[in-house]
């Protein structure tokens, strides 16, 4: 049963950070800190991290290492996912 309710929180933060990137809340080169996402969604770092992982993983974040992850400077949108915004 946890697994499923860990899950539902990873996809709900990858919706909620995917939306911030893609509507300019989170704006491109902006530092991603778990521990403040965490606050902001009201979840513990564990599904926003795997969430950044994912988002990554798609191009929307990019990782240096220790320095963190960021908002990547080149976004490409799907056109499916500009008439979503």
């Amino acid at each position: 049963m946890q697994q499923k309710s860990r899950k539902s929180r990873e996809q709900q933060a990858y919706e909620y950070i995917k939306y911030a990137i893609l509507t300019g809340e989170l704006e491109k080169g902006d530092l991603l800190h778990q521990h403040r996402l965490a606050i902001q969604f009201g979840m513990s770092r564990t599904p926003i991290r795997q969430a950044l992982s994912k988002l990554a993983g798609e191009g929307y974040v990019t990782s240096y290492g220790k320095s963190g992850m960021f908002v990547s400077y080149e976004i490409l949108i799907p056109s499916y996912t500009k008439e979503l915004i």
